[in-house]
């Protein structure tokens, strides 16, 4: 009984950082079959369900960011058919490469500060409001949008996105 168990334990994909799962040291036919696995799971957001290809297209991608799979399928979205990472994902990768972030929002508008950790003296400031958000014809969208039902937490992640993006565009890339 103890050898089918080490053997069964040969074939299991590969682990990091506590015991989470990585492609890294796949073979790529396992990869496949576990992207194939992760497909058929009714917990993976709805992108990824039965789309094995895009389950491995995006555990391929937070590889190369360096995270495990399940930080991978619950803060890489898939946006007009493109992976992208969630605002959170990108708050967190800013804050860990030492960039200093603020946030002040209410329920009309969010203003996201960050100062890099290598340029103290140069902030970058990012403000996102409702009337941005009418103007880019988002809000207040369909009734049961996150625009209409979540409008501080969309304006809170647009912000967050826009000033990565200006300040530390390297936290988006492996």
């Amino acid at each position: 009984m103890s050898t089918e168990i080490v053997k069964h334990q040969g074939n299991m994909p590969a682990q990091h950082g506590g015991g989470a799962l990585s492609l890294g040291a796949m073979t790529p036919h396992d990869a496949w079959k576990f992207a194939e696995a992760l497909a058929g799971a009714r917990l993976l957001p709805q992108e990824y369900q039965n789309n094995p290809s895009s389950v491995l297209w995006a555990m391929e991608y937070g590889r190369a960011l360096g995270l495990d799979v399940v930080t991978t399928i619950t803060t890489i979205h898939v946006i007009k058919g493109k992976p992208t990472q969630s605002a959170d994902l990108m708050l967190s990768r800013a804050r860990e490469a030492g960039h200093r972030v603020r946030i002040k929002s209410d329920r009309e508008r969010c203003v996201i500060s960050i100062v890099r950790h290598d340029d103290p003296e140069d902030e970058n400031v990012v403000e996102w409001t409702l009337a941005d958000a009418r103007t880019a014809n988002l809000f207040p969208g369909k009734p049961d949008s996150n625009w209409a039902k979540y409008p501080r937490a969309m304006l809170r992640a647009r912000a967050i996105a826009e000033c990565v993006r200006i300040a530390c565009p390297e936290v988006l890339h492996g």
